[in-house]
């Protein structure tokens, strides 16, 4: 796999990632490890700005 080839696959998915946040919101995506107890991006992607 060339290295051109790499950026091509990272910008598709770049907008891939985009298109679903805009038709499913900011919170449609987020890490993995913000699905434990620890997590905090779920929490704060329903308050405005980040807090409250």
């Amino acid at each position: 796999m060339n290295v051109l080839y790499k950026g091509e696959r990272m910008q598709a998915l770049d907008r891939a990632t985009d298109r679903i946040k805009e038709r499913y919101g900011s919170a449609a995506i987020m890490r993995a490890s913000s699905a434990t107890k620890a997590g905090q991006a779920s929490e704060r992607s329903m308050k405005i700005g980040g807090h409250m």
